[in-house]
């Protein structure tokens, strides 16, 4: 449900658009280069991202990310 976003740190691009999208459903979106993602999520910086399923299989996320959410947005 939106409730379980409430508070997660959530990688986002660094766009207007997913910041506010994102603060919106109660996140605290983290702006941040894509390069930076597997690290920041294997050293827990950030709680999730934000990228296509198959963005997520091509960089190997999967390794450092337990779940995964298809929001349909």
């Amino acid at each position: 449900t939106p409730e379980d976003l409430k508070g997660l740190k959530i990688r986002t691009p660094e766009s207007e658009v997913f910041l506010k999208t994102f603060e919106l459903l109660g996140t605290n979106p983290t702006p941040m280069a894509f390069s930076e993602v597997f690290t920041a999520l294997q050293q827990k910086t950030i709680d999730g991202q934000e990228n296509p399923l198959n963005t997520i299989y091509l960089n190997n996320l999967y390794e450092v990310q337990d779940y995964v959410t298809r929001t349909g947005h």
